[in-house]
Order: structure tokens, then sequence, then C-alpha cells
């Protein structure tokens, strides 16, 4: 999805396109921005929910609200609501919409399987702002090799020391008939389960790097392996070369958003080169199409080794409704591993 669509979504064309590169920093300010400027300054407070785990919580909605302050010159006010669950915070937007009520947040940050359902119902728009990418994570240390595809995860050598998730992150892209399709993706699965002992979460990256595990196949967006492996520890990801895709964050803004201008600055400055380091800095994400991304070089990498990307994005998923029902099949198979 190109960022002239993106921005076309948000009803901010103008605003989130003089938002990237050094030029915003020397030409005056264009007229739509500033007309949303100027809407901040009357009304400051932004709502924005989600889990203290995303975005750094509390803490990185106080780093983007100071470095908002400083870019656009207005005394913007962030109001961090922590509410875990992506389906959570929008069964609530969808709830208030219906009743005509206020919304309780301007901002729903969530993937494009959750906003499907709702996008043109009760959402203003949606704009991706960060990729991530499906695939596995390994403990470098206990690894029997350096795994380069999905396939490499059925080796005898993995036996019983893998992990996956008790919902199934990722599975549903290979379930695609464009991908690997039901079949090819349910026989994998059961190929797989005789290496796997256990089931944990993608966010719980640890349980890998101190070598509980030596692997999580699949893992959601790779990004808390990329958090533990900055810090030492001996884990990595694997973007898988037979079967790699992107995923991607995307922030919504609710048809009934209180303060739809502070959303549309929130956008502009997430979109930005300050706002793409912080998410880099304190989720270790960043939105690939961008030319400062630290995920594009990863990108192009890969392509030159064949890679062909599914890319997940809202589009690709309503055109796509055949992988809900096979990733249903594919937990209850995942469930005898919690037995």
């Amino acid at each position: 999805m190109s960022r002239a669509v993106l921005t076309r979504l948000m009803g901010v064309a103008v605003v989130v396109g003089t938002a990237f590169g050094a030029q915003a920093q020397t030409t005056a300010v264009p007229q739509a921005l500033q007309a949303v400027l100027d809407e901040v300054k009357a009304n400051p407070t932004v709502n924005l929910a989600w889990a203290e785990s995303s975005f750094g919580g509390s803490a990185g909605a106080k780093r983007f609200e100071a470095e908002i302050r400083k870019k656009y010159g207005v005394n913007i006010s962030i109001r961090f609501i922590p509410m875990a669950g992506f389906a959570r915070v929008g069964g609530r937007i969808a709830t208030e919409y219906a009743a005509k009520q206020p919304g309780f947040t301007d901002g729903w940050l969530s993937t494009a399987a959750l906003i499907v359902s709702i996008l043109g119902r009760d959402l203003e728009g949606t704009c991706d702002l960060t990729t991530g990418f499906s695939g596995a994570d390994y403990n470098t240390q206990l690894a029997p090799m350096v795994p380069k595809t999905l396939e490499d995860f059925l080796r005898p050598e993995w036996k019983g020391k893998l992990a996956t998730t008790a919902y199934a992150a990722s599975f549903d892209v290979l379930a695609a008939n464009g991908v690997w399709g039901r079949d090819k993706t349910l026989d994998y699965v059961r190929k797989l389960l005789p290496n796997v002992s256990g089931l944990m979460d993608c966010a719980e990256s640890e349980r890998i790097a101190t070598g509980e595990y030596a692997g999580l196949v699949m893992n959601c967006l790779g990004q808390f392996a990329i958090q533990w492996r900055d810090k030492g520890a001996p884990i990595s990801r694997m973007i898988p070369l037979d079967a790699p895709a992107r995923r991607y964050y995307y922030l919504s803004v609710p048809k009934n958003a209180a303060n739809m201008a502070g959303a549309k600055l929130f956008v502009t400055y997430m979109l930005s080169p300050e706002g793409q380091k912080a998410l880099w800095d304190l989720e270790r994400l960043d939105f690939d199409e961008l030319p400062e991304s630290h995920s594009r070089d990863e990108v192009n990498a890969l392509k030159a080794q064949g890679a062909k990307f599914t890319d997940v994005t809202v589009e690709w998923v309503a055109a796509n409704p055949e992988v809900e029902k096979t990733k249903e099949e594919i937990i209850q198979l995942l469930r005898t591993k919690s037995k």
C-alpha cells in the first residue's frame, strides 16, 4: 500500500505528505497542516488506548507528546489509557459508535484482521505505521542449524525443542490460496508438531533467549526477538524465504473520535522521521516503505535472494476470508500441545 493511498484514507494527504524527510523542516507549514494545528491548539487533549506493553505504553506516550510539542509547536496533551487487547478496544469503539456516544479513544492500534469488519462502518480511516515480519525466533546457541525456511524446522534435529502459540500466530498467511493453501499448511503443522514441546506467547521471547525452547514457530511480527537480541541475548528472528510475509500495525481513527484533528496530527508525527525513530527505539518496529527505515534494508536483502513477500494489509485480509476457517483447524491441532 503506497503512502499516497494511506494518507488519503486518513483524509490528510497534504498533512502526512509533508511529514517525510528533511524538507519538512525547512519549508513553510502547508495550509492543511496549519488548519489541523489550529484545531489542536483549541482542543489539545488526545485520548489514545492500547496495552502498556505496546509502543512503550505510558512512557512512550510521554515521549510522543514531548516530540509533537517540539516539532509542531502545539501544547498537545496525550491522555494514555492502558487497555490490553486490540479486539477489546475495537469492540468498545463499535459499541460506542452504535450507541451514538463519543469515542473513549481517538486512535485504535490494531492489525488488519481486526479492522476489516468495522472499517467502513465505525472508522473514519486507517493508516499503517509499522512493518513486522512473519517467521520464527530461535536461540542462536541452541539451534542445531541456522534456519532459512519454515521447512528447516521440520528436520529431526529440532525434535522436542520448539514452541508455538496457542492462537496459531501467522499460520493464517500460509493458509491463503495464493500462498500455501489449506492442505499444505495443515500438512506442515502436522509434521511440525513432533518437534514442538510447548506453547508460549509471541511476546515471551525471553523463553527463547534463556534456552527454555530453541525456537518459536511461528512468531507474530518478530520485534520481540530483536529487542532481546539488541540487549545481547543469543536470539535471532528468521524471515522464511519459502513464505515471507509483511504484517502491519495500523492506527485507525473512529468516526466518533472526540479529537479528530489531534488524531490526524498524531498519525502525521508517527510517520515522520522523529516518530519512526521513536517507534524503533521503543518497539524495534518501523515502516519499511520509508527511506530512513531499519526494516527497509532487511526487505531489500531478502528480495535480492528471491523472496516474494505477501503483504497482509486490510485489503489482503478482505480478499482472503478462507484463512480464518483453516486457522481454527490449526488451533485445534496445536491444542494437543497444551494437554
